[in-house]
């Protein structure tokens, strides 16, 4: 277990209290170093949905924890690669960390039948989420991701 960064919140944008135990959560810099961050995710559901709705803009939801591997490896290399970030460019971005229980982010994953992470939850730009393209598990390649996030509108 690690500490929860300074400055957290959860899915209704609430403080997270650090329960790991540690006194000092991990310096920044080394959580960027072991979890991508990106630029421009959201870290609040509710803010980022109504945000894609007012642009007009596809939205992807990225759950992830930090104990999860499959996470890690794909915020390494398939969220990296240069198509899937430039693909992400038109898409409001949020990631919901589940790595602590969270009621809001329960409720959020139960609407959309999500058991844990890795998963990808996608909306369209009018709002409209795309139950059908909702990703369970890890994705096995970058080509993969690129095509699925290509047919989001």
């Amino acid at each position: 277990a690690i500490g929860i960064p300074e400055g957290a919140t959860d899915a209704a944008g609430a403080p997270i209290p650090d329960k790991s135990g540690f006194r000092t959560p991990l310096p920044k810099y080394l959580l960027d170093r072991m979890f991508f961050y990106g630029d421009s995710w959201e870290k609040n559901f509710a803010t980022a949905l109504a945000t894609a709705r007012a642009q007009k803009k596809p939205l992807i939801v990225d759950l992830w924890a930090k104990w999860c591997i499959q996470c890690r490896v794909m915020d390494k290399t398939i969220l990296k690669e240069a198509a899937v970030v430039a693909e992400l460019r038109r898409f409001v971005k949020v990631k919901l960390d589940v790595t602590i229980y969270d009621a809001a982010q329960d409720a959020i994953q139960k609407q959309h039948g999500i058991f844990g992470p890795p998963s990808f939850v996608f909306y369209d730009s009018q709002g409209n989420w795309l139950k059908d393209q909702t990703i369970h598990g890890k994705v096995d390649s970058s080509q993969t991701f690129l095509q699925i996030l290509q047919q989001v509108k």
